[in-house]
């Protein structure tokens, strides 16, 4: 699954949630930096050198303490203007890095020869916070700026029982099968609540249908 959210000069102490609609297994997540050089000539890396990561399940979570603290402190790498061929007064240019979580292997669509495996554990979440961004430098006209071009996340639906990476009527018949067989699936426990039963059956069909 592939999901595109366009967030450019954001405030570093405000962060950025992104909302997936419903949860997901998040197997990697690319960032692309946007950096200018400004009518002065002075190249500003906007791109994030900082922040955390926050997950949540529920709206409850999110909106109560913020989800849970999944990585701190990591950043993307410095990129300086001639790096891009950044000469010109107005230019801009991204640059991106790839992030993997539970040991996933980068998704068929990521291109990165060095993507950062940022931790083993399998994430599930509907909520997205990247938190407390910092950009990698600034220049005094430009001052607490970050700049994201694209957040993009790879991974698989709670509902998506073939991971074939859409809930379709391919799903319908596996689904059935984990409710009268009592096997444990997560991507069939559509409401997350450890179990797959008939609690299940109205969230599925509302993503099947949806």
């Amino acid at each position: 699954a592939y999901y595109n959210s366009q967030f450019i000069d954001t405030r570093g102490d405000l962060g950025i949630l992104v909302d997936l609609g419903r949860i997901h297994r998040i197997d990697a997540m690319q960032l692309y930096g946007y950096n200018i050089i400004d009518a002065g000539g002075t190249f500003s890396a906007r791109t994030p050198g900082n922040f955390t990561i926050w997950t949540a399940t529920s709206d409850a979570a999110i909106t109560t303490s913020g989800g849970a603290l999944l990585v701190d402190d990591i950043g993307m790498f410095a990129q300086h203007g001639m790096e891009f061929g950044m000469n010109d007064p107005g230019a801009s240019a991204t640059t991106g890095e790839t992030y993997l979580f539970g040991n996933a292997a980068q998704p068929p669509e990521v291109t990165d020869e060095e993507p950062d495996v940022v931790t083993a554990e399998t994430v599930f979440a509907r909520y997205i916070f990247l938190r407390d961004l910092e950009p990698i430098e600034t220049n005094p006209a430009d001052e607490n700026i970050v700049g994201l071009a694209e957040v993009q996340f790879y991974g698989f639906s709670l509902g998506d029982i073939n991971l074939d990476g859409s809930v379709n009527l391919l799903d319908v018949s596996p689904f059935i099968e984990l409710l009268s067989g009592g096997e444990y699936n997560v991507f069939g426990d559509i409401n997350f609540d450890g179990s797959v039963n008939l609690l299940d059956v109205q969230p599925f069909i509302d993503i099947l249908t949806g």
